[in-house]
C-alpha cells in the first residue's frame, strides 16, 4: 500500500469513527438498548441507529 493510499484509507476511517462517536452520543439516553427500547425508537433515532450499524460495519 502506498503512503497516499494509506492516508486516504485512514481519512475515511477517521470520518466513520467521528460519525460513530456522534451516533453513540445521540443514542446515549437509550442505553442500554433493549428490545423494548429499540421498538420504541422514533424515526430519527432509528436512522441514527442504522447509521451506527452501517458505519461500524464499514470499519
Amino acid at each position: 500500500m502506498t503512503p497516499n493510499a494509506y492516508a486516504g484509507a485512514r481519512e475515511i476511517c477517521d470520518i466513520h469513527a467521528q460519525r460513530l462517536r456522534w451516533a453513540m452520543t445521540r443514542l446515549q439516553p437509550q442505553r442500554p438498548l433493549t428490545a423494548e427500547k429499540l421498538a420504541a425508537l422514533d424515526p430519527v433515532e432509528l436512522a441514527v441507529c442504522d447509521q451506527f450499524v452501517t458505519r461500524f460495519g464499514k470499519l
